[in-house]
């Protein structure tokens, strides 16, 4: 019984460390730590062709930021799953905002 509880502890540990260690800036991010204000970024042109940035969101209670690529199978599989979360949490002020990383003028044609 003691053994099993250890073991537990040991886990549970392990868990935590994990969870903090990712959560600080330094490890995988050199700049930002979870919940940590978003860099600015403005200028990028929707699939509305209207320029926005992150200020267009200012009054929004959580901005949720999804990077993706339009000529990825995988990623273009997840899009409805996108417009389904920006759908159940808007009335409760989230916001979701994809944004293309492709950069070649061929693959960005899709919209």
């Amino acid at each position: 019984m003691l053994r099993h509880t250890s073991l537990r502890l040991i886990v549970m540990l392990a868990v935590v460390a994990l969870i903090t260690s990712a959560a600080q800036a330094g490890r995988w991010n050199k700049v930002l730590s979870v919940g940590a204000q978003a860099p600015d970024f403005s200028g990028l042109i929707g699939t509305d062709d209207k320029q926005h940035g992150l200020s267009d969101y200012k009054d929004a209670e959580l901005v949720v930021v999804v990077f993706t690529c339009n000529s990825c199978p995988v990623a273009a599989a997840c899009e409805d799953r996108i417009i389904a979360l920006q759908a159940k949490y808007k009335d409760q002020g989230v916001r979701v905002v994809a944004i293309n990383v492709t950069t070649s003028k061929a693959t960005n044609l899709a919209r």
